[in-house]
């Protein structure tokens, strides 16, 4: 941003603009990788932009899973690579669901979970799998995506990047057996959400 000073910034002027064609809330954080502008619309589509141009690359639509059409607030995305940059990685939720998307395609990775899918509520540790969502995205630590979620138990979670299966878990309102258990009422992890 050197480029920009006092003597030239007010001859700036908009390179290009894209119109998703959807209303609401937009609290995406977009992400530059390589060139490409990846973003997230207020009904979850992710739309993959020519950072220079804004020339559109790809769209992906979770309504053409079994996700069905996204919520509201979807606050980013999540972008992996390994080392050498051969395997690379995006990660959106949608419904009860997380996805992994192929940066340069946007087609599902299907060796990733379930065809490029894994259910939020899954391995949460409960007897019936709860209905999970994810409106801000998660972190990555080497090849681990490490999340929370909304609704059912609270808990902060490790998923491997290129199998979705869980890693670790950490429970928010602890286990039987687990430290600080006995802070809680008895049952309080069966019951107590966030």
């Amino acid at each position: 941003l050197r480029q920009i000073d006092r003597s030239n910034v007010s001859r700036l002027e908009v390179a290009w603009t894209y119109d998703t064609g959807e209303k609401g809330e937009y609290q995406s954080n977009n992400l530059i990788i390589d060139g490409v502008l990846y973003t997230a619309t207020p009904s979850r589509r992710i739309i993959a932009l020519d950072a220079a141009s804004g020339r559109e690359l790809w769209q992906w639509d979770p309504a053409k899973t079994k996700a069905g059409a996204g919520g509201k607030r979807q606050r980013g995305l999540v972008f992996w690579q390994n080392e050498d940059g051969g395997e690379k990685r995006l990660f959106t939720a949608a419904g009860n669901w997380l996805f992994a998307l192929d940066p340069k395609t946007g087609v599902l990775i299907k060796s990733f979970g379930d065809q490029g899918m894994i259910a939020l509520g899954a391995g949460l540790d409960v007897e019936k799998e709860p209905k999970i969502g994810l409106n801000t995205p998660g972190i990555i630590y080497r090849d681990l995506l490490i999340m929370g979620g909304f609704g059912g138990p609270g808990a902060v979670r490790a998923i491997d990047v290129r199998t979705g299966a869980r890693r670790w878990i950490f429970h928010l309102i602890p286990r039987p057996g687990e430290f600080g258990h006995d802070t809680w009422p008895a049952d309080a992890y069966k019951t107590a959400t966030g």
